[in-house]
């Protein structure tokens, strides 16, 4: 949810109507508990608590904090996106224009090729497939096709 409208009162009258909602808090709202993962984070959350091992400077050891299970699940995944989104940058270049609607159909175009790598190199057994690699055989084939129409 926004930090503009995450506020206690809205999480609780969202939970009492059956939604679950997680957001992040503006630092002048009401003093909500804050967690430090690699800075300071103010969130409030109707989701369920778990317990999540940390680094902790002052114990110098891992010590364990509640968390809201949201921020668990993201931290698990976050890494998958952020990895998805290298590959797609390096797959085609990225091309100027001031149509969005071009930036867009190339950034479907880069998902693809990045999907079509990562579910061909789980299939396969042998060896593994760049990125790249992949554009070039995808580009090959849309040549081969546009020849033979």
């Amino acid at each position: 949810m926004d930090n503009f409208f995450t506020s206690p009162d809205l999480l609780v009258h969202l939970m009492k109507n059956g939604l679950k909602a997680t957001g992040t808090v503006r630092r002048n709202r009401i003093e909500i508990k804050h967690e430090f993962d690699k800075k300071a984070v103010k969130a409030a959350s109707v989701s369920p608590i778990k317990p999540l091992k940390r680094y902790s400077s002052d114990v110098r050891n891992k010590a364990e904090i509640r968390f809201p299970s949201a921020f668990v699940a993201y931290n698990k995944f976050m890494g998958g996106v952020d990895t998805h989104d290298f590959r797609c940058k390096k797959t085609v270049p990225k091309i100027n224009s001031k149509k969005w609607t071009w930036s867009v159909f190339i950034r479907l175009i880069q998902s693809s090729i990045v999907n079509a790598t990562v579910i061909y190199n789980i299939c396969k057994e042998d060896g593994k497939v760049k990125t790249k690699t992949m554009a070039m055989k995808v580009s090959e084939f849309i040549y081969w096709v546009s020849q033979e129409i």
